[in-house]
């Protein structure tokens, strides 16, 4: 299949293989340079908990799955190692504020990494809201949380270009 496809498009072609396991999102969010707050949850289909061990969460399912009626938080259920892991990328990569990593858990307990993104929901129905606020805090005091992110990096930069230009 993957030589048909780089073919038929005469281009590179990325081909994934399929990984049964939870449906796993990581919310990370901290000004930069800083451990960022950690949000761990699973999304699940009703009627269905073993849903995604056979299918994709695909592009057609998403907007049916909302947070936080179809996502629940982890509690921890991620191995530490991998939670650290994350909390590292996040401040190795400079310049980010908010990032979400999705995965797969499999049933021996190994995280896959499928994608991170820097292109987040901040709706209330978005997992980044979705998280915090399973956890009993308010949309509000979520968005208060991130207007204080972006303020305390708009204020680190500023002292940094300013400390440029006086030398």
């Amino acid at each position: 299949m993957p030589k048909a496809l780089l073919f038929t498009f005469d281009q590179p072609i990325l081909v994934e293989k399929f990984i049964p396991g939870r449906e796993i999102t990581v919310c990370l969010a901290g000004p930069q340079g800083q451990r960022p707050a950690v949000y761990e949850g699973e999304w699940h289909v009703p009627g269905d908990p073993q849903y995604f061990e056979s299918a994709l969460f695909t592009a057609s399912l998403k907007p049916k799955l909302i947070a936080p009626d179809h996502l629940k938080i982890l509690d921890r259920q991620l191995a530490p190692q991998v939670r650290s892991r994350f909390q590292r990328m996040f401040t190795q990569l400079g310049k980010v504020d908010f990032m979400r990593v999705d995965g797969r858990l499999s049933a021996d307990g190994t995280f896959h990494v499928i994608e991170l993104s820097v292109d987040i929901d901040l709706s209330p129905k978005g997992e980044f809201a979705g998280l915090p606020m399973l956890t009993g805090r308010s949309y509000r005091d979520v968005v208060r949380s991130w207007l204080e992110i972006a303020l305390a990096d708009y204020q680190a930069n500023n002292r940094t270009a300013m400390a440029t230009v006086g030398q």
